[in-house]
């Protein structure tokens, strides 16, 4: 087992089994975070009824001992842990991350050269992610194209579709990336739909050429290159805040229907997952 944590300061990596300047002797808090669960009860009926449950932070302890005579490298590792980071803790060759700031790091008395250390971490968001984020071009067109295309391909005045898988244990807001290198007139908008949840993200916009719009859902942000924030481009009638991709494989339409111009259309979005195992 391998744990990095790093931020603009630095890197501080801990190791299971004794290999590095500091060694993990136990480390809890990886598996399920406790839920927030909101109930109500009722006179003369069993049990009771749960009207909503969330996922609280989450709170790491590591136990170890750092290999440090003249105590630099702890007085470094307090430097790097002041500050909030990513940890990515990799074992049995699987790697995941989570982000997270230091609440508490206490030494104990010197055994040797070794300094026995409780390192307690809190992560605001639960949930672990994949190190790297997933890429999906949107990429089936229906109805335009009779030939066979490649990758990356855009949509032709009609609609463009994919299934996105998410792999993680929870629901995701992905980030969609819209772009037109020749530019798009689009008199009724674009639409990013998710056909299994009914969720619609509809933009009253055009895209100049080479200009690249990004909409990000778990943000609440829609931005473009040159035009900077244009949020006000959102139809009223939208709330990003319903539009995710479920777990599984969700099924997305992107469409622009009567517009001149090609738009190519990428879904950006990190897996989360509820636990690691060591």
């Amino acid at each position: 087992m391998k744990i990095i944590y790093e931020n603009e300061r630095g890197k501080v990596v801990m190791y299971g089994g004794g290999n590095g300047i500091f060694n993990v002797i136990e480390i809890r808090g990886l598996s399920m975070p406790e839920n927030d669960i909101d109930t109500v009860y009722y006179p003369d009926m069993a049990g009771c009824i749960v009207n909503k449950s969330a996922s609280q932070e989450r709170i790491i302890t590591i136990s170890g001992d750092a290999r440090d005579t003249m105590g630099k490298n702890t007085a470094r590792a307090m430097h790097i842990l002041s500050k909030s980071g990513a940890m990515t803790i990799i074992s049995s060759g699987v790697s995941r991350k989570i982000f997270a700031r230091c609440i508490s790091f206490e030494t104990n008395k010197r055994k040797g050269v070794y300094i026995p250390f409780v390192l307690q971490l809190m992560a605001e968001n639960p949930y672990f992610q994949d190190v790297n984020d997933t890429k999906t071009i949107v990429s089936k067109r229906e109805g335009v194209l009779s030939s066979p295309f490649v990758l990356p391909c855009s949509l032709s005045v009609k609609k463009t579709q994919t299934m996105i898988v998410n792999k993680g244990d929870v629901n995701i807001e992905p980030v969609f990336i819209l772009t037109s290198p020749e530019g798009a007139v689009c008199p009724d908008g674009i639409i990013i739909e998710n056909l299994n949840t009914g969720a619609k993200i509809k933009l009253n916009t055009d895209i100049a050429p080479n200009e690249q719009i990004k909409v990000d859902v778990k943000n609440r942000r829609i931005t473009s290159s040159s035009r900077g924030n244009i949020i006000f481009c959102l139809d009223d009638e939208t709330s990003l805040s319903e539009f995710f991709l479920e777990t599984g494989v969700s099924d997305v339409k992107i469409s622009a229907w009567d517009a001149e111009g090609k738009i190519y259309a990428e879904c950006i979005y990190n897996n989360n997952y509820l636990c690691v195992c060591l």
